[in-house]
């Protein structure tokens, strides 16, 4: 049976309710900005400063998003 939104009552998507790593605030991206990998920050590292890896398109129960970033205008 397909889930509905509440809002709507309309049938959603179930991959649009997923959020990607990359859009999580515990996500660190591994080295230039076309990196498909990441680091998850959510818990302390596993050994030796390992982090572990995952790419922009996992995820996982425990995403939270990423808080918005506004900048004021200087005049």
């Amino acid at each position: 049976m397909p889930t509905k939104d509440e809002a709507t009552g309309k049938g959603v998507i179930i991959s649009e309710m997923i959020k990607p790593c990359q859009m999580c605030k515990y996500f660190v991206k591994s080295g230039d900005m076309k990196a498909f990998m990441g680091q998850c920050r959510l818990n302390p590292p596993e050994g030796e400063n390992h982090w572990p890896k995952v790419g922009v398109d996992d995820w996982c129960g425990r995403h939270k998003t990423k808080p918005r970033s506004f900048h004021k205008n200087s005049y």
